[in-house]
Order: structure tokens, then sequence, then C-alpha cells
């Protein structure tokens, strides 16, 4: 639910950081401020390889289920926008292409309406740039 754990437009914020010896924490916060203090988290993974990784609810958000970590990085500027409420027990996956640009149409959808268009896995855009112009 928009404003629950996340911010009033649906954005999840995630922090990824790397304790130096090859041990990462990614940390999901409800908004950018918040992303200064773990008492603000809703949800973190710890994790030292790639591959799914449970999912730890921080401070009672109910948030549970599994991330998928494909890369070993770090990252202080992450925005997840979450388009619709989410029930307990839905699951969506978050890929590289949903926080690179897709093409004109895919952009647009997700910077200016804060919708995300079905995209392709292997990096092709659903529906071509062509129809833009």
């Amino acid at each position: 639910m928009n404003g629950t754990n996340c911010d009033s437009s649906g954005k999840v914020y995630v922090f990824v950081e790397d304790d130096g010896y090859g041990n990462y924490t990614l940390t999901l916060y409800p908004s950018a401020a918040d992303r200064t203090a773990d008492s603000n988290a809703v949800g973190h993974v710890n994790y030292t390889t790639t591959g799914d990784q449970a999912l730890i609810e921080d401070n009672s958000s109910g948030l549970s289920g599994t991330i998928s970590i494909d890369v070993l990085a770090t990252d202080a500027d992450i925005e997840l926008v979450l388009a619709i409420d989410y029930a307990v027990g839905d699951l969506f996956l978050v890929a590289a292409c949903t926080v690179s640009d897709d093409g004109t149409i895919q952009s647009f959808f997700r910077d200016a309406l804060n919708y995300t268009l079905p995209y392709s896995l292997v990096g092709a855009e659903t529906i071509p740039d062509s129809l833009a112009e």
C-alpha cells in the first residue's frame, strides 16, 4: 500500500553496501531521506554471493520473500517504483532492465506516469520505439 512500506508515489528506496570484506547488505527504505538510518528500514538482505536470498523483515513491515542477486556491487541510488498496490503473497521481479532506459515508450510510462509496462528479460523492448515517432 502506498505510504506504508514505500512513499506516497509507490517508490521503495534501495541501498546496497559492501563492508569491504565481500559481505553485502541490501536495505529497503520507505523514502530517500530514510536511507540514513537502519531504524527506518522496512527490509534487508545479507549476502556474500549471487542467487536467491531471503528478504528479512525490519521494523514490523510485514515484508518477506526472496530477492535474486545477479551482481555483487554497491549502489546508493536505486528507486523501485511500485505502480500498483500489492497484496500479501504477490510476487514481482526486479531486473536490471527495470531501472535502466529501455526505449522511449517504456521510459515515458515509467518516468512520467509511474507505470511499468511489460518488458523483455532478454533486452528487447516489448513495444518498439518506432511507434513513438
